[in-house]
């Protein structure tokens, strides 16, 4: 399932991110004081990092590092065992099509190759929630349309939350918006590619 939110902040950017960072956070909080989270199962703070994962823009990540060294890296640090950790590399070039930049230094990657490789990370301990911050940002229009795609392939297997402010990308990326004002949620509706309308539902609710 892929949801977005966009928000109606003078400055939107640093106030769709600030909305994205105390979303997370909200749910940490939450969870650390053992309430159950969207979940059948009760979420405690200690499995909270393999539940739920940012992909926030710009997209964080070392230099000096091969794609392959990176993920590795990453699959590590969010506590992949050592044995599953080439498998699991292996799983998410392949789903994000990075096998064949694996050996590739990261300052070499384009800004859409750099992008796959932010999301790539973020999945590799298959968390069951992927939050985007602005995934198409600086993409050109070919650019576009593939992580347009990608995102709609991740949504059969994660939830996925974007926030943009691009309202046409939203509608043929997502299956529900929900616009977010002051920090309150204004308004939340099913969505689709067809739909011409999202402007000015968006500009009643602003």
């Amino acid at each position: 399932m892929a949801i977005s939110t966009t928000s109606a902040s003078r400055d939107s950017r640093y106030a769709r991110s600030f909305s994205v960072r105390a979303f997370a956070l909200g749910l940490a909080a939450a969870a650390a004081a053992g309430a159950a989270l969207f979940w059948i199962t009760p979420v405690t703070l200690a499995s909270m990092t393999e539940l739920i994962v940012e992909s926030p823009e710009p997209a964080p990540m070392y230099r000096h590092m091969r794609v392959g060294e990176f993920l590795t890296f990453m699959a590590r640090l969010r506590r992949v065992p050592a044995s599953r950790t080439p498998d699991a590399v292996a799983r998410v070039a392949e789903q994000l099509s990075l096998s064949d930049k694996l050996d590739a230094p990261i300052p070499t990657l384009s800004r859409g190759y750099r992008q796959r490789v932010c999301i790539a990370q973020a999945l590799v301990h298959s968390p069951q929630l992927l939050i985007l911050d602005e995934p198409t940002n600086g993409l050109d229009p070919l650019q576009i349309i593939e992580m347009r795609r990608l995102i709609r392939s991740l949504a059969g297997r994660y939830t996925v939350l974007m926030s943009s402010h691009i309202l046409p990308e939203v509608a043929k990326t997502a299956d529900r918006v929900a616009v977010l004002l002051g920090g309150r949620l204004k308004g939340e509706r099913k969505v689709g590619p067809d739909d011409t309308d999202l402007e000015d539902w968006f500009l009643s609710l602003a």
